[in-house]
């Protein structure tokens, strides 16, 4: 038996990858010196493996996704 919202599910999650990829230039968090950090490889295994939790810098592409992002911070 497999879940009626698979599908569903799989195409939000692919969605939402790529806005999230359109939207912002992803890239290595730096130090206080501007030197980038590398990430850690490290994994948490179990039924699903994925890795732990690592800083990132994340930027708007663009000045428009900017204000955007700004506006909706602001209305809440």
């Amino acid at each position: 038996r497999q879940c009626p919202g698979r599908h569903v599910a799989t195409s939000l999650l692919w969605l939402t990858v790529a806005s999230i990829l359109m939207t912002f230039e992803i890239s290595k968090a730096v130090d206080g010196n501007g030197v980038p950090i590398e990430p850690s490889v490290e994994y948490h295994s179990g039924m699903m493996c994925h890795p732990l939790p690592f800083k990132c810098t994340l930027k708007p592409r663009t000045n428009d996704t900017e204000e955007l992002i700004k506006s909706i911070a602001e209305a809440r």
